[in-house]
């Protein structure tokens, strides 16, 4: 069964042999999945795309569009989607999510000589909290601690 923090964010688990079938918690929240190229609206089933979710709980704030981090499609049945997976756009660290773009762009700035050549976003539990790690990738060879070191303060300040 999915974790209770995003069976909260998205809707109600279906029970039974359909796991992975969720539907919104209408009307207090607006479920959509959307096209990860253009961005738009998916109505049609069985057509993948990120999950982003509007909760109405909320009157004087409402949380509007806020992205999961899930792959979803909808289904045959009215209001009810499938999840797919995680979406490749990013980690949630506690209750802060990091886009992957955001971390690459941090990298790429402090990186002026092009040295980097991939990246990883890692997250793991110390003590009973959230903690990130990034993994950085660079040529064969290109493995001197101390430039490396200067390199990684870079990309954290």
């Amino acid at each position: 069964m999915d974790p209770p923090s995003r069976v909260a964010e998205q809707g109600e688990v279906l029970r039974g042999h359909r796991r992975r079938l969720h539907r919104a918690f209408t009307p207090h929240s607006v479920v959509e999945i959307l096209d990860e190229t253009t961005g738009e609206v998916i109505t049609e089933p069985y057509r993948p795309g990120r999950v982003v979710v509007t909760s109405l709980f909320r009157r004087l704030m409402p949380i509007i569009r806020y992205p999961t981090g899930d792959r979803a499609e909808w289904t045959g049945t009215k209001g009810h989607f499938r999840i797919l997976g995680r979406a490749e756009e990013g980690v949630r660290v506690g209750p802060v999510s990091l886009y992957s773009q955001d971390a690459q762009a941090a990298v790429t700035a402090a990186d002026s000589q092009g040295r980097v050549m991939g990246s990883q976003l890692v997250v793991r539990r110390w003590d009973g909290r959230d903690g990130l790690i990034l993994r950085l990738a660079t040529a064969p060879g290109d493995d001197d601690p101390a430039e490396l070191e200067v390199l990684a303060k870079e990309i954290i300040t």
